[in-house]
């Protein structure tokens, strides 16, 4: 089975793969919401198979429902997990699916049009302003893990992520979030404009 936990807001819940960067869905509750993941399962297989790693069909076990908070409700990963204090050092697969979902990110937005769909309420961003706004908050997430992105770019702030976290992973250290919370929110993040593109592209 697939791991999936469940936060839960006061108006949104929030389904997470836990092993698998990048694969959460949100919905009102927390069965819709492991529903609308398993949804998703073949488009995040697309980003599995290009970090080398087999997304089966496997049921998804949703084997817990923890407490969500305000960033929970604004539809983003908001709580840390109990288990994600210790580091996945027997799950390092994270790092090559971490990767795998800012390079299928990157490939969208370089073919996507730069005026995209409007959104449902008839809003929604450029392109551009998508990709600048993943890299922004990519550079907001790095001191969570005492990196420094000064005046790096994009790919050299991901390159020193990753350094970083396989320092962690060797050799645990006290930072502002645990290695594991950090990689999966990353991730999430890159991976639901990545949809969003795609989906504001047709």
């Amino acid at each position: 089975m697939i791991d999936v936990y469940v936060e839960a807001g006061s108006r949104r819940c929030l389904a997470m793969a836990y092993d698998w960067p990048g694969w959460g869905r949100q919905a009102k509750t927390p069965e819709e919401a492991v529903a609308r993941l398993d949804d998703y399962r073949a488009r995040y297989r697309r980003i599995a198979e290009r970090a080398g790693v087999e997304l089966g069909e496997e049921s998804l076990d949703s084997v817990e429902v923890i407490e969500g908070n305000a960033t929970t409700d604004f539809g983003a990963p908001g709580t840390v997990h109990p288990r994600d204090h210790r580091a996945p050092i027997t799950v390092t697969h994270h790092l090559a699916l971490w990767r795998a979902g800012w390079e299928s990110f990157d490939e969208c937005a370089e073919r996507a049009p730069e005026a995209l769909a409007k959104g449902p309420r008839g809003g929604g961003r450029s392109r551009s302003a998508i990709v600048d706004h993943v890299f922004e908050t990519e550079r907001a997430y790095a001191p969570k893990i005492g990196v420094r992105p000064g005046t790096l770019n994009s790919l050299e702030l991901r390159d020193a992520l990753v350094s970083r976290a396989e320092e962690l992973i060797l050799s645990p250290a006290e930072v502002k979030w645990p290695l594991a919370f950090l990689i999966r929110r990353s991730a999430w993040h890159a991976v639901d404009h990545l949809w969003e593109i795609e989906d504001r592209s047709r």
